[in-house]
């Protein structure tokens, strides 16, 4: 995905709703105040979320460009800009769920509690998942998400566990 990396920090008891960049910089929630509904999307009472956010054209139901979706982290004019392009945030990892620490966690299992907290819909987005260790099957999906207009298929290993910033080789993203 080529969007905006964003963490989202959530807690059901009070509402709590924080997110930051991937340099760990606060951003105003109400740059994005659509995260403020982040809590119908979420079965657990505290998360962090390890999140893209990609502009949407509803009307072609396409993910908008880069340069595109970055307009919503204008501080001016922030409803109309929301209104113009929605965001969606696809999910992809999961660092705390329920008072739990899952940095040391294998992807794996990382990605099997996602797989029980998210709601998909039209505000969070769980990642496509297929795992194999067939090249071939990678190749085809490289090359299906290339025609979808995506950058191309990240690689995981199924066993890696969480590196904040750097990836290390836990997964590799394959670029056209």
């Amino acid at each position: 995905f080529d969007g905006l990396r964003i963490f989202i920090h959530y807690r059901k008891k009070d509402n709590f709703v924080r997110i930051f960049t991937r340099n760990m910089n606060a951003i105003d929630i109400n740059t994005f105040p659509e995260l403020l509904e982040v809590g119908k999307f979420v079965k657990a009472d505290e998360v962090i979320l390890d999140t893209e956010a990609i502009g949407v054209d509803p009307k072609r139901e396409m993910f908008l460009d880069f340069q595109k979706t970055i307009q919503r982290r204008r501080k001016h004019d922030i409803q109309k800009n929301a209104d113009e392009i929605p965001l969606q945030f696809q999910v992809f990892d999961v660092l705390i769920c329920d008072g739990k620490n899952l940095i040391n966690v294998e992807y794996g299992q990382r990605r099997k509690i996602l797989e029980k907290i998210i709601v998909n819909g039209s505000l969070l987005r769980l990642d496509e998942n297929t795992v194999t260790k067939d090249p071939e099957i990678i190749k085809k999906l490289h090359e299906k998400y290339l025609e979808m207009g995506l950058e191309g298929v990240v690689v995981k290993r199924a066993n890696g566990l969480y590196v904040s910033g750097r990836t290390w080789w836990n997964w590799v993203k394959m670029k056209e």
